[in-house]
């Protein structure tokens, strides 16, 4: 009886754990490595990171865009404070805050429709790329390559249940090549499954930085009552879209900012920052996408 594609069932299996053990070294290590667990970078003050610097930690590109969406509605809407005032012109003098407002002049549009601007998703790349050479993000090269490797194993694990099924068909033992297949599987879901494009740094940034402003938990049940207006954009940034979702609630809805992550602890960036026309807010963990591509839609950020 002929080997099942010529290979004998041995040959394949040495090779198959291989390439399979292979791959998972490969992404172990590189998000051990770029995970921020190792001290490869120098520690960042949170005092020093900017507004948006949060935003975009806490909820990825999607909710960058749309704190600063917001705050320019709200400049433009009204006259704030004299303490306000003060407050956002010493903080919100921010390149991304630009681009957003640069458009956002327009009728109709919204946080989604500003993504679709090449503006605003070059002032996102910018901002990803500061952020990872902090150390507080993964870098887009490497979250290609995350994925890459994720595709590989995909692709490796399909082959072997290709293999499985041809030497069923060819009468061969295959009993050996469905334990490493469903090993492969166990280490897919373990390494593979949830990749957040946040390092450790990062979370931990987020999570003193929240420690420090109690009075601005999303969770609390007066929620953002007799706190100063001007911090509400402080809260809506570091706590996610539960934090927006309490400092201007009519608003969020009327955006189609996802509820998702409306617990304490705010939201945390696990979204894939490769494409800046996705993002991911979440609380406890899960996860919800709005994609800022396509068209601008309701009248477009661009007019």
């Amino acid at each position: 009886m002929e080997p099942t594609w010529g290979i004998e069932g041995p040959d394949f299996l040495g090779w198959y754990l291989t390439a399979g053990c292979l791959l998972a070294a490969s992404v172990f290590l590189l998000r051990l490595f770029t995970g921020g667990l190792l001290p490869l970078y120098r520690k960042v003050d949170p005092h020093t990171l900017a507004p948006l610097d949060l935003a975009y930690l806490s909820g990825g590109p999607f909710h960058a865009v749309s704190v600063s969406h917001w705050v320019w509605t709200h400049q433009s809407s009204g006259q704030p404070s004299t303490e306000e005032r003060r407050f956002l012109d010493a903080n919100w003098q921010d390149p991304l805050l630009q681009a957003v407002a640069g458009t956002a002049r327009y009728p109709g549009s919204t946080p989604k429709s500003c993504m679709a601007e090449a503006s605003v998703q070059g002032q996102l790349r910018d901002r990803h790329r500061r952020l990872a050479r902090l150390g507080l993000v993964r870098g887009r090269g490497v979250m290609l390559g995350l994925k890459a490797l994720k595709w590989a194993i995909m692709l490796l694990l399909a082959l072997g249940v290709v293999r499985i099924i041809a030497g069923m068909l060819n009468g061969r033992d295959f009993i050996n090549l469905v334990g490493a297949v469903m090993a492969g599987i166990f280490a897919f879901v373990v390494l593979t499954a949830k990749i957040p494009a946040i390092t450790q740094p990062g979370i931990q940034i987020l999570r003193e930085l929240r420690r420090e402003n109690q009075d601005l938990r999303p969770d609390k049940t007066a929620g953002y009552a007799g706190v100063a207006p001007f911090r509400l954009a402080v809260g809506a940034a570091l706590f996610g879209a539960a934090g927006l979702w309490t400092a201007a609630p009519a608003y969020a809805s009327a955006m189609g900012v996802p509820a998702a992550g409306a617990g304490a602890s705010g939201g945390t960036y696990y979204g894939d920052p490769v494409s800046t026309s996705s993002s991911s807010s979440s609380g406890s963990g899960g996860s919800s996408s709005c994609s800022g591509g396509g068209s601008c839609g309701g009248g477009g950020c661009g007019g």
